[in-house]
């Protein structure tokens, strides 16, 4: 059996990874929308 603790540390780090993810994922999407028209190589990433 799993431990509380250690199931507390696992869902506290997936929420930060989780939480990470969006962040990068919406800075990639404001960059692409606001210089996708002038870098195509942007796009390409």
């Amino acid at each position: 059996m799993v431990s509380t603790v250690t199931r507390s540390t696992v869902v506290i780090l997936w929420s930060t990874y989780l939480n990470l993810n969006l962040r990068v994922m919406v800075l990639i999407e404001v960059r692409v929308a606001a210089f996708g028209a002038e870098s195509p190589w942007l796009r390409v990433r």
